[in-house]
């Protein structure tokens, strides 16, 4: 790949190690609305010059929860996302971003302009879900009283997250149950040594003594029914988009509630944004860059 001119608009510590190793590669790297003090990195104070761009790299996920642009690296700024995309030209750099909700995906084709979701390929999907599921992991060990060993957990989602947060729970010796959505999935989660699948609509069943929920599924999955047969003091984990549960309503009867997103820029910052690179990097490659 050619050297390029980067231009980093927003994102968090795994964007911020992306710019850096981007710039020890020898490519020109801007920042806006990134964390400081990157090496090698040209600050901005405004998105002026961003046509001029090869490639410009939105967050992972590009808005946060108030629709804003994601800028968690400088969290007192606030910023439309109309004011990046009226900045950008049709048939200029190439749009690359993560989680890009379809309503933003609408407003970039009126605009003429194209976007590449990362994180919809296998090798970022599969890239994320090791950080991700150990972070889980660890919030799990910091929030509870007990050993993971001997708890019991139940994992919503047996997709690339869901599946490697069960694997590490099975391997501390939780007693994990998983909430499948598809037959693959059940078939899957019941040939895991340890593990034991069951259909979405069985959950009801296996809930009296959970210790700790994890929803990686992008769903609402707890209902007042499935909060109210959890025991007391129960944690539930949600890393997933968007909430799995009414929060006031799961805290009203005795449990625990975490919303814990971007966790691979808060955990494991290195190894999040060396996969970034990588994949970026592969896509470039693919466009013939």
């Amino acid at each position: 790949m050619r050297k390029m001119n980067f231009w980093i608009v927003g994102g968090d510590g795994r964007i911020s190690i992306t710019a850096q190793l981007l710039a020890q590669d020898g490519h020109t790297v801007h920042a806006f609305a990134l964390a400081p003090d990157i090496p090698g990195v040209i600050y901005e104070d405004d998105l002026g010059e961003v046509n001029t761009a090869d490639c410009v790299i939105l967050p992972f996920p590009v808005q946060n929860d108030q629709g804003y642009l994601a800028t968690p690296g400088v969290p007192d700024k606030n910023y439309e996302m109309s004011f990046v995309l009226d900045k950008l030209q049709p048939g200029g750099p190439v749009l690359i971003g993560g989680f890009i909700l379809p309503e933003l995906v609408e407003q970039l084709e009126v605009r003429g302009l194209k976007v590449h979701d990362i994180f919809k390929r296998a090798d970022m999907a599969v890239a994320t879900a090791i950080p991700t599921s150990e972070g889980i992991l660890m919030y799990a060990m910091q929030e509870t009283p007990f050993t993971i060993y001997g708890s019991n957990v139940i994992v919503i989602g047996f997709g690339n997250v869901g599946r490697c947060c069960a694997e590490r729970f099975n391997a501390l010796g939780a007693h994990v149950t998983v909430v499948t959505f598809e037959l693959p999935q059940y078939a899957w989660a019941n040939a895991i040594p340890g593990l034991v699948g069951i259909h979405e609509n069985e959950i009801g069943n296996f809930l009296g003594d959970v210790d700790i929920v994890v929803n990686t599924a992008p769903t609402a999955t707890l209902g007042q029914a499935e909060l109210e047969a959890l025991k007391a003091g129960c944690l539930i984990l949600n890393p997933a988009s968007k909430p799995c549960t009414d929060p006031a309503l799961a805290e009203k009867l005795g449990h625990r509630y975490l919303r814990i997103g971007h966790i691979p820029g808060k955990v494991a910052p290195w190894t999040a944004g060396v996969s970034v690179k990588n994949v970026i990097c592969a896509l470039l490659e693919e466009l013939n860059y």
